[in-house]
């Protein structure tokens, strides 16, 4: 049985988060800054609306109760949750080869009449070419040099507002749902990043360290001195799976580990043979705590620490 101290609601909205923003799923898209942005073809799902609607009510009730959730969410995309309208420039977050396509095409005198473009896009969803108009009879407007400005601009307003607008408005419902409509107009797309995914920045091993609590044991164990020592030498990459191990989410609090509820907890458990046990390090990520072997050994700890949380091995409920 579980024991619940805001824990078990943790780790619930962990693994329901993991599963909702799942890419499989369709209703989100990675793009090239690895960042998360709606799918704008999500669309051809019927509940599409409602589901928008939900995700947006769940991470607004994690952002309530303080807890980071592992997606990280484009800046296009977060401009629409403050209402505040994407610029030109922020397409290059969204598809870098369109928008320096574009700015070609703004630049360069005479390239306009020679490309046979026209007022429409040709999209591909799921196989299906259609033609969308960026104005009235689009797809039989050509572009010139004397309106190309204006075709850029409703380009790239299709691409950074009309395409996921649906899919942005439904998400708000559903955040302001929970929080109060208005709160988001305080902040920019970045502090808003920070608040709903946690700070991007290196992990800050001194920091975890000093807001660390130990159980079985002191800070003069060598066990727990070996630790964190392989921690310091551990890649950003590393360290980040090693804290989603722990506590769901590969990216420490805005305002540092001091913030965690629980406190991170290194649990060290006593088994027979040292560094020659096959038992592997394994977590509670619902009470954030880590239960590590005594191996005694720095190159057996980091061997199985890393095998570990590239598996994600042995979740264990305290």
């Amino acid at each position: 049985m579980g024991v619940d101290i805001g824990g078990l609601f943790k780790e619930f909205m962990t693994l329901l988060s993991e599963d909702a923003f799942n890419l499989q799923r369709g209703l989100f898209i990675e793009i090239e800054d690895k960042t998360i942005v709606p799918n704008p073809h999500s669309d051809i799902s019927p509940d599409f609306r409602e589901l928008f609607f939900f995700m947006g009510k769940m991470t607004a009730k994690a952002v309530y109760e303080g807890l980071n959730i592992q997606p990280v969410f484009s800046r296009v995309f977060l401009n629409k949750l403050i209402e505040r309208k994407n610029t030109i420039d922020e397409l290059q977050f969204l598809d870098s080869t369109l928008y320096k396509n574009l700015m070609q095409l703004k630049h360069t005198e005479g390239m306009a009449n020679n490309l046979g473009l026209t007022f429409s896009i040709t999209e591909d969803k799921y196989g299906e070419k259609r033609v969308v108009p960026l104005i009235k009879n689009g797809e039989k407007i050509e572009v010139t040099e004397q309106n190309k400005l204006e075709y850029i601009f409703l380009y790239a307003d299709y691409k950074l507002e009309q395409q996921i607008k649906v899919q942005s408005q439904h998400f708000l419902k559903g955040f302001n749902s929970v929080i109060e409509p208005g709160w988001l107009r305080y902040f920019n797309h970045d502090e808003l990043q920070l608040i709903i995914s946690g700070d991007r920045r290196e992990i800050d091993i001194k920091n975890l360290r000093e807001n660390t609590q130990l159980k079985n044991c002191n800070d003069n164990d060598y066990t727990i001195s070996l630790l964190w020592d392989v921690l310091e030498q551990l890649s950003p990459e590393d360290k980040s799976d090693f804290l989603f191990f722990i506590i769901g989410c590969s990216r420490p609090p805005l305002q540092g580990f001091q913030m965690l509820n629980p406190k991170i907890t290194i649990h060290l458990v006593e088994v027979g043979g040292g560094p020659h046990t096959d038992k592997l390090p394994s977590a509670s990520t619902c009470v954030n705590t880590l239960y590590l072997p005594d191996y005694q050994n720095f190159l057996v700890l980091k061997k199985k620490l890393l095998y570990a949380i590239k598996a994600k091995a042995g979740f264990e409920l305290a």
